[in-house]
């Protein structure tokens, strides 16, 4: 449930998401991802054209290390 943010609205997030995944429909990741920026959250959405469950692991891996050292303690 996207509303559950608000308990972490500190917190940065990074979401990254294949538009082709069937395990995690992309439309159910975008309500997160927009309820992100209605709260005005630090964080990042990636969405990878094609990419699946599995691919966008090693696709996003880059961005998600960048953000983690950008937003390490």
């Amino acid at each position: 449930n996207p509303d559950t943010l608000a308990t972490i609205k500190d917190m940065p997030v990074i979401i990254v998401q294949g538009d082709a995944d069937t395990a995690v429909p992309v439309a159910n990741t975008r309500r997160w991802a927009d309820k992100l920026k209605e709260l005005n959250m630090t964080h990042e959405y990636h969405e990878i054209p094609g990419g699946d469950h599995g691919s966008v692991i090693s696709t996003g891996m880059p961005d998600i290390l960048a953000f983690f050292r950008k937003h390490a303690k």
